[in-house]
């Protein structure tokens, strides 16, 4: 059992680090486009949220059995990869000129990419207090992504 504990720990770790890199991203987007600082900001402040919930996530379910949905969708190395093509993203983005077309394509592209992916459906019957954070974090999501995509449409 304590295999399924670790690879939880482990996923939970990596979501939030993903959530975190988020944070960052948008926070980057808000610097280098001033005329919509605040829409990136409060995307920024809520990716911040996000990780907070994962990490008392991790710390509330360390001493419980966890079950992890035995789904393809989801894997640690899928994760794995999303990270660092945010944390190379990142990096790019951070040394070059960006207009708002662009930092709005790729955050839809990265949103919506959670959503398909289903990162937030890995888990299932741990409680329900996970259940309904779980849930909380694929709505907060998609809800970027509309915000995302309407900001898009502006364009």
């Amino acid at each position: 059992m304590s295999e399924i504990k670790n690879n939880t720990d482990d996923v939970l770790e990596l979501m939030r680090s993903y959530e975190l890199i988020l944070k960052d991203l948008y926070q980057l987007f808000a610097d280098k486009i001033p005329t919509e600082k605040e829409f990136w900001k409060k995307l920024s402040e809520e990716e911040n949220k996000h990780a907070y919930w994962l990490e008392v996530l991790n710390m509330n379910i360390q001493k419980r059995d966890i079950s992890l949905n035995d789904d393809e969708r989801f894997n640690l190395p899928l994760i794995k990869s999303s990270t660092e093509h945010a944390k190379e993203a990142l990096e790019d983005f951070s040394k070059m000129e960006l207009t708002l077309f662009d930092a709005l394509v790729f955050a839809k592209d990265v949103e919506n990419s959670m959503i398909e992916k289903k990162f937030f459906e890995v888990f299932y019957g741990i409680s329900d207090d996970f259940d309904r954070v779980m849930k909380l974090l694929k709505e907060e999501t998609e809800k970027h992504s509309e915000r995302i995509e309407e900001k898009l449409a502006e364009c």
